[in-house]
């Protein structure tokens, strides 16, 4: 009986061994995963992202530390895979060349007088979504001017 004993608590502490081992395995075949998954996202935003086209449902225009006004000017903002755009609202349609560089929107308004460069930080882009939002000096103070779009198409 003693022989049997030994026995059956050599095998169950054998299993325990293994047993710790193997969750000791798990965890680190788990870290590994979540550090490869993790690497393999690529969440820095990209020129396709923006290409299409987008309706601008909001601007938030604020001047320095004043309340901000909102407006509910409508445009439609459309990029291309070419780097051109456009921006057509009501009023009118300005053309120009779009470039990204990590997540700073820069737009090239070119017209039969001259150009224009403007500069958007980009706040927040989604599959609908897109957010950026631009500074100006002013007389007044610096103007902040928040837009939000959504996609069209």
């Amino acid at each position: 009986m003693q022989v049997q004993e030994q026995f059956a608590r050599h095998y169950i502490n054998m299993f325990q061994q293994d047993n710790r081992k193997m969750k000791f395995f798990k965890g680190i075949m788990g870290i590994a995963l979540v550090c490869m998954l993790m690497c393999a996202c690529d969440t820095s935003l990209q020129r396709k992202h923006l290409v299409g086209k987008w309706t601008q449902v909001n601007i938030e225009s604020r001047i320095a530390d004043g309340e901000p006004e909102e407006t509910d000017e409508t445009a439609v903002w459309t990029f291309m895979n070419d780097s051109t755009y456009t921006i057509e609202d009501e009023e009118q349609i300005e053309t120009g060349r779009w470039s990204l560089e990590d997540s700073v929107l820069t737009l090239l308004a070119i017209n039969d007088v001259d150009s224009l460069v403007t500069s958007y930080e980009i706040i927040l882009c989604q599959n609908d979504s897109l957010v950026h939002c631009s500074e100006e000096e002013s007389d007044y103070g610096t103007i902040t001017e928040t837009t939000t779009l959504i996609r069209s198409e």
